[in-house]
């Protein structure tokens, strides 16, 4: 996408007034209009995110938040940009929800040893001539 057509797409989706953008943007409405109408393309590039920002886009940042390119933030919730929508209180149970898989991890792990442990340790000594079935099935 070129960056006129970036800039007026930012510019609908923010829903602002040409009046409410330009002074959100600080700049005359004359210039806004001459963006609009696809002049001044280096003045109005590092505006776009802005423009982004208030129509509920998370912020781009840098490499490390191109993960959540097209994520926005609506009525409240924040929006993947597959439509999932997840709460404040959804977001911050997933960390509680990850602490208690974690925890759940280390208590089978502990138990998988003890287990081990107990097989090895506790199994009953059977003579050598006994035969299990078990020798016959694999």
């Amino acid at each position: 996408m070129d960056l006129d057509s970036e800039f007026t797409e930012a510019f609908i989706e923010s829903r602002l007034t040409r009046t409410e953008c330009a002074a959100f943007l600080g700049v005359d409405k004359s210039t806004l209009r001459r963006w609009l109408n696809g002049e001044g393309n280096q003045a109005k590039k590092g505006f776009i995110e802005a423009l982004r920002m208030v129509a509920g886009y998370t912020p781009r940042l840098s490499n490390r938040g191109k993960q959540f390119h097209g994520w926005r933030f609506r009525n409240g919730m924040l929006f993947t940009d597959e439509g999932m929508g997840f709460t404040p209180e959804q977001i911050r149970s997933i960390w509680h929800i990850d602490q208690l898989l974690k925890s759940q991890e280390r208590e089978i792990r502990e138990l998988q040893a003890l287990l081990q442990t107990m097989r090895e340790n506790y199994a009953p000594k059977l003579p050598d001539n006994v035969i299990l079935f078990s020798d016959y099935a694999s």
